[in-house]
């Protein structure tokens, strides 16, 4: 009978002993669970939100970097930086673009922009220019601007006067090559460097016979730009 109560008093101390070391281990776990969990020397990468950027190279690359995650309130901006030779970079700014049904076709979108919202006139160092807007039709594309900017900071030129891209839905209305801000026409380019109109077709013959214009060097030097870059590619 002896043996028989120490056997049960053995089994109820085993059992306290169990119940006991669970509850210890239930409070350490509603401990743990409570506060941060130390995960030692593991990296835990977070996604940083970013802008949608075109890098412009100086050798006619261009790159657009799409981050993962877009930063809040820029989901609509598209960010501009030039490279040129020697690796400097150049941070033009920042173009908000307007996503737009791609006239002339079914289907599909292009981000079209308003060029008179974007950076005109930019001067960092010996990387300059001025683009002059006189006309109603400035829309350009993402792309086509980049192709722009690579130009335009190679020649470093001030007095580039555009004539026109496209309409805000993407129409050319009087060329028919202007579609979805793609494609532009230019001003002559005078040896004054003042940018001013030529007004007859006569006057621009007149001009070219006394060398008010620029040369063919400097025509050669830009085509040869916008080909470089892509513009015309």
């Amino acid at each position: 009978m002896r043996r028989r109560n120490d056997h049960l008093r053995s089994d109820l101390s085993n059992e306290m002993s169990i119940n006991k070391r669970l509850n210890i281990e239930r409070r350490l776990l509603w401990m743990w669970n409570k506060r941060p969990q130390a995960v030692g020397r593991v990296a835990i990468t977070a996604i940083v939100p970013g802008n949608v950027t075109y890098h412009v190279y100086w050798d006619g690359r261009i790159e657009k970097h799409i981050p993962r995650a877009i930063q809040k309130g820029y989901e609509d901006k598209y960010k501009y930086i030039y490279h040129d030779e020697k690796g400097q970079k150049y941070e033009i700014g920042f173009a908000s673009i307007k996503p737009t049904k791609v006239y002339g076709a079914k289907s599909g979108t292009v981000n079209l922009f308003v060029l008179r919202c974007v950076q005109d006139v930019y001067r960092d160092g010996n990387k300059h220019y001025k683009l002059t807007i006189n006309s109603q039709r400035d829309y350009a594309n993402e792309h086509t601007w980049a192709s722009l900017l690579g130009e335009k900071l190679e020649v470093c030129f001030d007095d580039i006067v555009c004539n026109g891209f496209s309409m805000p839905d993407g129409s050319p209305v009087v060329s028919p090559s202007h579609l979805n801000g793609k494609n532009s026409d230019r001003r002559y380019l005078r040896k004054d460097r003042s940018g001013k109109i030529l007004t007859s077709p006569l006057l621009r013959t007149i001009m070219i016979s006394k060398g008010k214009l620029h040369g063919m060097k400097h025509y050669i030097n830009l085509v040869g730009k916008v080909y470089e870059v892509g513009l015309i590619r």
